[in-house]
């Protein structure tokens, strides 16, 4: 979404990596205890110089992360709508070096075109792609905002690792943005709709979420109030809509030290915790003129109303939220540089006992803003 020299390389310490295939296990397993993060370290940044070029593309506007714990790489979704080259998503591994993410960390393997229903690239300002999700080995899920102005509807398609489409999801009329020529107010609001897309971790449920709140159901974040988002709940084995909750997005807060006004905040990514309804929440604050705030919230749907059947939520008292634990404010409470950070994705379970975590941020193609992959160790219990 669009919101305004390399370290010496060192041995890798390979042993740090344990197969990332217990992630799915020790997760699927934790089904009678939600999950919970108890601690995080950051772990370093790898920076990805403007406008690297790879194999004929442009690396930028990341966007979405997911993590392919049978392959042990990650795939990133770039938000290019077409313009730049064809709608595409990047594989590329991480190795840590003592311990640490670097410059040199990431290894960018190839990137894979997306296409369309009749097996040809994505026309020009046809999608805008924020959110990617893998299952497995042998499909990919992706996210688009749509387009708000130009009355396209969002999406969430699947498509084997190819990058040949194979469905679409159901996206009920209240996501689609009305007409400019239309008295309604409703529908998706442009370049505010479905930025973040996971799978739980035994692959059978597929979340993702508006970036803020539908026209109809309330207003956007201000610095006095917040905004009441919704999480989609699906089913991957038929591709039912199965749920939807209230999230509700914080106020806007500038960064410590700050006191500019206006901004924006955004639910920018999500990140399934366990098969139980535990998230976790990347919450992206942007002030002009004082910058990012990034916040992660552990979530909960326990106990939420479900309010699948209802195209507004607007005034209705009677709906309980999802609830959300402040994890980290990334720079007060863990002094990392902020960009404008979208995509998360836990990887490989590390010698520890811990977690990687990875951050990316979304340049918008923009030599004013930067693509950093930020590495974090998490703790998550049971």
């Amino acid at each position: 979404m669009r919101r305004e020299s390399r370290s010496a390389k060192r041995r890798p310490v390979v042993s740090r990596l344990i197969s990332g295939f217990s992630l799915s296990l020790l997760l699927a397993a934790s089904c009678a205890q939600a999950a919970s993060i108890t601690s995080i370290t950051p772990l370093g940044q790898a920076h990805v110089p403007y406008l690297t070029q790879f194999q004929g593309t442009t690396i930028g506007g990341l966007s979405g992360l997911s993590w392919s714990a049978e392959q042990q790489h990650f795939v990133a979704i770039s938000d290019d709508r077409s313009e730049r080259q064809p709608a595409r998503f990047y594989t590329f591994t991480v190795q840590l070096f003592n311990g640490r993410l670097t410059d040199a960390s990431v290894q960018w393997q190839r990137f894979t075109t997306l296409l369309d229903r009749d097996g040809k690239p994505y026309a020009e300002n046809s999608l805008d792609p924020e959110g990617i999700a893998l299952t497995g080995s042998d499909r990919v899920y992706v996210s688009s905002e749509g387009d708000g102005i130009r009355q396209i509807a969002p999406f969430i398609n699947g498509y084997d690792l190819q990058g040949r489409w194979q469905q679409s999801l159901p996206m009920p009329t209240t996501f689609w943005p009305a007409s400019v020529f239309d008295r309604l107010n409703q529908g998706i609001r442009n370049n505010d709709a479905f930025e973040s897309l996971t799978v739980t971790p035994d692959r059978t449920t597929l979340y993702s979420s508006t970036e803020t709140a539908l026209k109809q159901d309330g207003e956007e974040s201000t610095q006095t109030h917040g905004s009441p988002a919704r999480i989609l709940q699906y089913a991957l084995a038929d591709g039912r809509l199965l749920h939807q909750y209230r999230y509700d997005i914080d106020p806007v807060i500038p960064p410590t030290g700050t006191s500019a006004s206006g901004g924006s905040i955004g639910l920018a990514d999500m990140l399934a915790l366990d098969n139980q309804g535990t998230l976790l929440a990347l919450e992206r604050t942007y002030v002009k003129g004082a910058g990012n705030r990034i916040r992660l919230y552990e979530v909960s749907l326990a106990g939420a109303t479900d309010i699948n059947t209802l195209k507004s939520i607007r005034g209705n008292q009677q709906i309980v939220p999802t609830s959300k634990r402040l994890v980290a404010d990334l720079a007060d409470d863990l002094n990392v540089p902020l960009d404008n950070f979208e995509g998360l994705a836990l990887g490989p379970r590390l010698a520890d006992g811990q977690y990687l975590l990875l951050l990316i941020s979304d340049d918008n193609f923009s030599d004013k803003q930067r693509t950093l992959i930020a590495g974090f160790a998490v703790t998550i219990l049971p």
